[in-house]
């Protein structure tokens, strides 16, 4: 029982962990600028033709819980 405690502790804390994945390749693609690409080898695309992906990690904060407790009309 205790070498599962550690694997359900991470799991727990692996659900509140939150990933943010952007992507520029459709837009690349939709850009009239980048129909023409340089045809020269050795020569680097512009920076906004370029497709591009990227992670970021933990960027949204979850909201507070709230713990106080309301009176109930009983």
């Amino acid at each position: 029982m205790r070498p599962l405690l550690p694997v359900v502790c991470c799991l727990g804390l692996a659900a509140c962990a939150s990933a943010e994945y952007r992507d520029n390749a459709e837009q690349a693609n939709r850009d009239p600028r980048c129909l023409d690409q340089p045809n020269v080898p050795g020569q680097a695309p512009a920076p906004w033709c370029d497709p591009r992906g990227s992670t970021t990690f933990g960027g949204k904060k979850p909201p507070p819980v709230d713990f106080t407790r309301k009176a109930k009309d009983d």
